[in-house]
């Protein structure tokens, strides 16, 4: 098959505690472009997280961001889908994480808002290169939809209980996965990599078997299993290596550049 569209996650697929994109991925990327393949992004970030990459990168065609919730126009900056999450539905997921004394990244637009300083807001955003805004009360601060929540906690299975309880208070109103097993995240039911994969495929006039995508998470499952060709890291949890078609090295041994060296000559 001769593919004509990758689209890949950034955490913990192109890169990892180290923020740089390795020069082997870099390498095999520019070459791929250089044979009129295109090459997008799809994370869980903001527009503006992802913007530096996608510069570094030259990508010159839309960028799936809020894990599905938005797609933008790397050029223009043109916001093309998005859908937020129903405002008193933000709310309880507030609620919640509060009764459990959960850290929550509220995200409108461009910007992080938050009640405090805490260790896991400080961690977010020096991975993210963003800079959040302390608001204090977020019942209080909220009057419009976010894009995105994302609860935090170092307690894996706290987080899942968690998320069990919004899931079962909203009724399936929401699509709540993990980027990350200490990153809770909350956005529309109608957000996805996936749903915005297709979008963004039906833009450039791609079918879906010239697409490969490859990820690591639970949030690129739904991505993996619409494309064409679904590549799941080495260091993906099982469930999401289950959903992919071959399994590539993990992120520490450029787990990308091998696969865009396998599957495009």
């Amino acid at each position: 098959m001769s593919y004509k569209l990758v689209v890949v996650d950034l955490d913990g697929t192109l890169v990892l505690k180290n923020p740089e994109v390795s020069p082997k991925n870099k390498e095999e990327i520019r070459r791929i472009q250089n044979k009129s393949v295109i090459f997008s992004i799809a994370s869980g970030r903001m527009f503006s997280s992802i913007l530096p990459y996608a510069e570094e990168l030259d990508i010159k065609v839309p960028l799936i961001c809020y894990g599905g919730a938005m797609l933008v126009d790397s050029v223009t900056k043109k916001v093309l889908y998005q859908v937020t999450v129903p405002l008193e539905t933000a709310k309880l997921v507030i609620r919640v994480a509060r009764a459990f004394d959960l850290h929550v990244n509220l995200h409108i637009g461009e910007n992080v808002y938050i009640e405090k300083e805490r260790t896991e807001a400080e961690a977010y955003c020096k991975n993210a290169r963003v800079k959040a805004i302390v608001v204090g009360d977020l019942l209080s601060f909220i009057k419009e939809e976010p894009t995105k929540l994302i609860v935090i906690s170092e307690n894996v299975s706290l987080l899942d209980e968690v998320g069990e309880i919004i899931r079962n208070q909203t009724n399936g109103k929401l699509n709540i996965t993990k980027s990350f097993p200490t990153y809770l995240e909350v956005v529309n039911r109608e957000a996805s990599k996936g749903k915005a994969l297709e979008m963004m495929a039906a833009i450039l006039k791609i079918e879906p078997e010239e697409v490969m995508a490859v990820g690591d998470s639970f949030n690129d499952i739904d991505m993996l299993e619409w494309a064409g060709l679904g590549i799941a890291m080495g260091n993906a949890p099982g469930e999401v290596k289950e959903a992919a078609n071959y399994i590539t090295a993990s992120f520490e041994e450029d787990g990308v550049a091998l696969a865009l060296e396998r599957f495009i000559e």
